[in-house]
């Protein structure tokens, strides 16, 4: 006897809760194809005005296992040098060396405006930066 008690109670309660759910999925294909195309044609508006930001850094890391050679504050590396002996006759130039540089950067901006008598305005700011002395 309990265990159809019990049974009875699960099925009841599953039925009042299926009932529930079949009262809040009431939504017509209709209302479901007009919230569709309500979305659909906010998403096809373009926007009077717009501003993006795009740019990079160039960043180089080299690592010399022995004294070199540059030009133009270490960015070009041209050759090993010789050995250079010092007083006790240990080579000066067998010391090795690493060198980052963060040497050129790029940001940007574009803007777009509102359309003008037929006109579009569309405007580029890009500033480039490099540290780089002659």
């Amino acid at each position: 006897m309990k265990k159809v008690g019990i049974l009875l109670g699960i099925s009841s309660s599953l039925f009042l809760f299926n009932l529930s759910f079949a009262q809040q999925d009431s939504i017509s294909n209709a209302d479901l194809l007009k919230r569709i195309e309500k979305l659909e044609a906010e998403q096809k508006k373009t926007k009077e005005w717009d501003a993006s930001l795009y740019g990079w850094a160039r960043t180089e890391y080299n690592f010399d296992s022995r004294q070199s050679a540059y030009t133009r504050e270490y960015n070009l590396n041209l050759y090993p040098l010789d050995e250079k002996m010092d007083a006790n006759g240990k080579d000066i130039n067998a010391a090795s060396a690493s060198n980052f540089l963060a040497i050129t950067s790029r940001v940007g901006i574009n803007f777009k405006g509102p359309d003008f008598w037929g006109a579009k305005h569309l405007e580029k700011l890009k500033p480039i930066f490099s540290e780089i002395r002659n």
